[in-house]
């Protein structure tokens, strides 16, 4: 029995489509495995100060990335693209001087960076143009979707680097299952307005996968620093599992209003830097609430 030319170009298509996600799942594993070992010494012994910058310049490349898409006629040295990266710089520093020096007058930086932003939105209401509106919001963002968000890493580094090293893994583990799952089971649709490649089938994948990280997570890297109960670890693998399917969401809202795929092409596999922290940005938080909250003074 013989398949007729339609059933032949759908089988014909459907290789096609594994075979490429194939081939994009070896140069996000490539990536991997060049740069995780490379990061996580450097979280360990690198320091707080040099992890400090390390997220610094990672916000810098994302809010770069978020205004290419969003803004791209802006120009690069926009006073809103001048403004923003300032906001968005300061933050991370008071997070670092107020976590590693509390005696040192920190507190200033905090109302310095909150008049940031005021002056920012002022200024950009005051061109009364029809694009002040889209700059201010923008503006604001970027400040608290990256810098604010990923700034939580420099709150977990100062709690000890393997609180870092373990939202890393869980959210690295977390995306990975999600993306396999998806690729090769994915049949209902999660979010198909926002993105038609998302599936409930790898949002399972990655709640599944996080649910079995935490618990290694607990042993490897945190069995000496902290108490984590079979609850707890059951709680934070649903909690980053579902912040992880949250940052991959909202990043794939703003491509698709944005009208591109990637958010970049800096990371071979991924695409931008945004690609690669879209995750982080909700479960670095996460973690660190739900730590300071319930396991730490």
């Amino acid at each position: 029995m013989h398949n007729s030319p339609a059933v032949k170009e759908a089988d014909d298509s459907r290789e096609l489509h594994v075979a490429k996600k194939t081939r994009a799942l070896f140069k996000r594993l490539a990536t991997a495995v060049v740069c995780l070992p490379l990061l996580v010494v450097f979280i360990i012994h690198g320091g707080i100060i040099a992890f400090t910058v390390l997220v610094t310049i990672a916000i810098m490349l994302g809010i770069r990335e978020l205004y290419n898409m969003a803004a791209p006629d802006a120009g690069n040295w926009s006073i809103l693209r001048i403004s923003g990266f300032l906001a968005a710089a300061l933050l991370p520093l008071a997070i670092f001087w107020h976590g590693t020096v509390p005696s040192a007058f920190p507190d200033c930086f905090y109302p310095l960076v909150v008049s940031v932003l005021v002056f920012i939105s002022v200024v950009q209401v005051l061109k009364n143009s029809s694009q002040s509106l889209l700059n201010v919001t923008l503006t604001l963002l970027s400040f608290l979707y990256i810098s604010w968000f990923l700034s939580h890493l420099i709150m977990l580094r100062i709690l000890g680097p393997y609180f870092v090293i373990s939202v890393l893994f869980v959210t690295w583990m977390s995306d990975t299952a999600a993306y396999l799952s998806g690729s090769f089971f994915g049949k209902h649709k999660l979010a198909a307005r926002i993105s038609p490649q998302k599936s409930v089938e790898g949002a399972i994948g990655a709640v599944v996968c996080s649910l079995i990280t935490i618990f290694f997570v607990r042993i490897i890297f945190l069995g000496e620093l902290i108490s984590l109960t079979i609850t707890d670890c059951v709680i934070l693998g649903f909690l980053l599992g579902g912040m992880n399917i949250l940052g991959d969401i909202v990043e794939s809202a703003i491509k698709r209003n944005s009208h591109v795929r990637h958010s970049g092409n800096l990371v071979p596999g991924h695409g931008g830097i945004l690609d690669v922290i879209d995750s982080l940005l909700f479960t670095a938080p996460a973690m660190y609430y739900y730590l300071k909250i319930f396991k730490l003074p």
